[in-house]
């Protein structure tokens, strides 16, 4: 499991995190400061492709894994995905 709490920021635009469901659909969440997002960041896709258009942008993250979890290290880093084949698939939304 996986929090964003936002704190604050300085951006001439919004800064969209973006998630891939379980479906293979990508959501764009943009966080307001003192809002904070749960998901699975050990099985979803996420990043910010985009550049930050701004001075800064302060996050606090809390990741959290079951004392029971199976996942090692190793697996954990095979399921990571390579950042052009996201940008790609970005592009095409």
């Amino acid at each position: 499991m996986s929090s964003i709490l936002h704190i604050a920021d300085d951006v001439l635009e919004p800064w969209p995190l973006l998630i891939r469901d379980f479906f293979g659909r990508w959501t764009a969440v943009n966080l307001e400061p003192g809002e904070m997002l749960h998901y699975e960041g050990a099985k979803m896709r996420h990043c910010r492709p985009t550049i930050l258009r701004g001075a800064w942008y302060a996050n606090a993250f809390l990741h959290f894994s079951p004392v029971s979890w199976n996942i090692s290290a190793d697996d954990a880093m095979a399921q990571r995905f390579n950042v052009a084949d996201f940008a790609l698939s970005f592009l095409s939304l």
